[in-house]
């Protein structure tokens, strides 16, 4: 095990034995101290709950007083007067019922059923409020709910006098349990918290388990047949004979330390128990605190022990690894050891230091030499490549400049050869240009007579449409005639359906004087043969009249037949004019497009001309294009010559600078070896101050700031 972890160990292994014999005793002391410190809140806590017990009970007998001193009350006139004033006074004072007492016993209700009545002179509150006193009783089984209640009484005199006679006494019955329950409510989120009540005779009056106070259980005397009670039942004596104090006790299997109280004035005793594991709990938070605490202190130890292990071995740490690091890591020349202390370790470090030195400056020159082989042959290397670069790039150049030159000449051919077609096509097309233009005027004179010829059919197109316009006049008119004759043929079929009324009214009239002739004997001869005649007459009248019918019948068919045929006809003519009319529109947009195309054609003739003019040009610059090209193809066969030279002029430069390059290279390798090998030792020639290191540092640098204008310009 090395120094610097058997230092801190020893002084860690102190510092915790040391911890240990503290905590031991600290922690019996704390926890006395906890638990006699939870006694004493306990007793504080169970006397401050007794105390605003006492208060709120006197404040709620102060209430009843003011109640008992109102003037109505000294009536003592319960159905006419006082029930009904009470009954507010139930509901804002908390209380089950309100009632009175007579000086006979005789008790009221405000909640009490018709016709009841009862005697409580022989309850003890009862007779003490009639001394003057006000009281609270002690826990009751109600004689009229027949549940656990406590009543409060107070006096009710004859006059504001507090020496006047007393009248009677006003009773409050309220819900024991819940009124108990209630003062127990506020220790009961304490954790642990065990409250509960008994009264002067040991009687549980309050309690968590609600069955023990409903059912009045006295604690003492249960505890002679139920061991279990024993222990709560002893701190209950206890209690009843001290009044006020603390102890212990222990209930389902669990220990308590408990603090009691009497209820000043009232006949109750308040307990307050603690379960001794919250008490434990405490002990331990307080004994991990102080654990955290040694840890800490520990933590403080162990780190002073690292300091002073480490200022020791520090420095013998540092020689050990200068001396390990010179013989089997880096060889590191360049360190110092920085230790000032008087003692043999300081003149360790002092003599070494001087070693290093001595070692150091013979190094650094070597060092210094190869470095600057090194910057040399790379240099060197660097020039031989750069110039067998240059040459090769040269003659591929060169190379690339005699293909590009053929190339050239080729393409030149072709243009002189493609100007000379495009010459002669330039030509042809000026020619087709030229007929194009001649038949622009053809095409201009043939739309102009087309024109003329659309013209011509709008303007018959116009003279149809005014004759069917007139057709329709007269169609209508003729539509109109037919429409009045069919008219007269209806008024002449009711003329004739008169006559023949009257001739089927003649004829029985004839009927009737035949009948009357036949009576009359022979002198009525003669009038029957004028009745025969007239009886004739009238059937030759309703013949002709149903001729005339039938004729008429006829007639009005017929009107209505061609009636009918001049609506088709005037139909067929609004269709033609619809027809006409379409012509006409179309007509009309024909002679715009013909206006339009004439105008069009027009252009096109102005274009074709130019585009003849044009393509002359391009002719004469075509044949100029070939004549160039076949100068420039002169000019690059001598080109071409030139590169063919500077080729072989690179070729044999090439060959000098790869034989440069490798020398260069071998001198490189040498000198990369030789300078792994001085790498193994760090000398630090940075901080070397020997003049001649100092001179040959000079130089490289020169040489290699010439290197890099030299690479730069290049």
């Amino acid at each position: 095990m090395k120094l610097n972890t058997k230092v801190p160990l020893l002084i860690g292994v102190v510092v915790l034995l040391t911890i240990i014999s503290i905590i031991i005793p600290v922690e019996v002391m704390m926890s006395n101290s906890i638990k006699t410190t939870r006694i004493d809140k306990l007793q504080a806590l169970a006397e401050s709950v007794s105390t605003v017990t006492a208060v709120n009970l006197r404040a709620e007998l102060s209430v009843l007083e003011e109640i008992a001193t109102r003037a109505r009350m000294r009536e003592m006139n319960w159905d006419g007067v006082i029930k009904e004033m009470l009954r507010p006074d139930v509901a804002r004072i908390g209380a089950l019922e309100l009632g009175i007492v007579y000086p006979d016993g005789r008790y009221r209700f405000t909640q009490e059923e018709p016709g009841s009545v009862l005697s409580l002179y022989d309850r003890d509150y009862v007779r003490t409020a009639f001394t003057g006193t006000s009281v609270v009783s002690d826990m009751l089984i109600s004689r009229v709910t027949n549940s656990l209640v406590v009543m409060q009484a107070v006096a009710i005199r004859e006059t504001e006098n507090p020496r006047s006679r007393i009248v009677g006494t006003l009773v409050a019955r309220r819900d024991a349990s819940a009124a108990l329950q209630q003062i127990l409510a506020g220790v009961s989120n304490i954790p642990g918290s065990y409250p509960f009540m008994t009264n002067r005779q040991g009687v549980i009056v309050a309690h968590p388990d609600n069955d023990l106070a409903m059912n009045q259980v006295n604690i003492i005397s249960e505890a002679t047949t139920n061991p279990n009670f024993k222990s709560i039942a002893e701190i209950v004596s206890e209690a009843l004979h001290n009044r006020n104090g603390s102890g212990s006790f222990s209930d389902n299997g669990k220990n308590y330390i408990v603090a009691y109280a009497e209820i000043p004035g009232f006949p109750w005793i308040f307990y307050l128990g603690l379960d001794e594991s919250e008490i434990r709990s405490e002990v331990v938070i307080a004994l991990l605190r102080l654990i955290k605490i040694g840890l800490v202190c520990l933590l403080i130890g162990l780190i002073i022990a690292y300091i002073v292990g480490h200022s020791i071995v520090k420095p013998i740490t540092k020689v050990t690894n200068a001396v390990k690091d010179i013989s089997d890591g880096e060889g590191n020349l360049s360190q110092h050891l920085n230790i000032s202390t008087k003692d043999e370790i300081g003149d360790l470090s002092l003599y070494f230091n001087r070693l290093i030195e001595r070692i150091r400056s013979p190094m650094c020159n070597v060092k210094i030499v190869i470095n600057s082989l090194v910057a040399v042959a790379k240099e060197l290397n660097f020039i031989s490549e750069s110039l067998s670069t240059g040459s090769k790039d040269t003659q591929d150049k060169s190379i690339q400049i005699s293909n590009l030159t053929n190339n050239i000449v080729d393409n030149m051919s072709s243009v002189a050869a493609s100007s000379e077609e495009c010459s002669t096509s330039a030509h042809e097309v000026s020619n087709t240009a030229s007929q194009m233009s001649d038949s622009m005027e053809a095409i201009a004179l043939a739309i102009d007579e087309m024109t003329k010829s659309i013209g011509f059919i709008a303007d018959n197109a116009n003279e149809c449409n005014r004759i069917s316009d007139e057709a329709t006049i007269k169609a209508d008119n003729a539509n109109s005639v037919m429409s009045k004759l069919e008219l007269a043929a209806n008024e002449i079929g009711q003329v004739t359906q008169t006559i023949k009324q009257i001739a089927n009214k003649t004829n029985l009239l004839a009927l009737n004087a035949t009948v009357e002739a036949a009576r009359a004997g022979d002198a009525g001869k003669g009038f029957a043969v004028v009745a025969d005649e007239v009886k004739e007459l009238a059937n030759q009248s309703a013949q002709s009249a149903d001729d005339i019918a039938q004729k008429i019948s006829d007639i009005q068919q017929e009107t209505i037949n061609a009636a009918a045929t001049i609506q088709g006809v005037s139909e067929i003519i609004l269709k033609i004019h619809q027809s006409i009319d379409d012509i006409v529109d179309y007509t009309k947009k024909q002679v715009l497009a013909s206006n339009e195309m004439a105008k069009n054609v027009s252009n096109a003739n102005i274009g074709a001309k130019r585009v003849a003019i044009s393509i002359d040009e391009v002719a004469k610059g075509s044949h100029l294009i070939a004549e160039n090209c076949n100068e420039v193809s002169g000019n690059t066969d001598e080109v071409n010559h030139n590169m063919t030279i500077l080729n072989q002029t690179a070729k044999n430069s090439s060959v000098g600078s790869d034989f440069a390059h490798d020398i260069a290279s071998k001198l490189q390798d040498l000198s990369t070896e030789l300078n792994e090998n001085i790498k193994r030792f760090n000398i630090g020639c940075a901080k070397c101050k020997d003049k001649k290191c100092v001179e040959s540092i000079k130089k490289l640098n020169t040489f290699l700031a010439k290197c890099s204008d030299w690479r730069n310009n290049k």
